[in-house]
């Protein structure tokens, strides 16, 4: 996991761009965000797309982590 490699975890992720193939797929995201991040979830933007990078994919997410130092 790329988190791990670098330290951190997901209570270290402050920012989350989620990419959908479909508006319903949103909910889909959402239970699996929720279910990864206890309490509120990190600040969230979720977007419908014509294409992620692999054809297979339906969800395609962008994490931002940062720790104070």
């Amino acid at each position: 996991m790329i988190l791990a490699s670098a330290g951190m975890d997901f209570s270290d992720v402050v920012k989350i761009t989620a990419y959908c193939l479909k508006a319903e797929d949103i909910i889909t995201y959402a239970g699996i965000r929720n279910r990864h991040f206890a309490g509120n979830p990190p600040a969230t933007t979720a977007v419908v797309v014509a294409g992620l990078a692999l054809p297979e994919w339906k969800i395609e997410a962008d994490l931002v982590a940062a720790r104070a130092v």
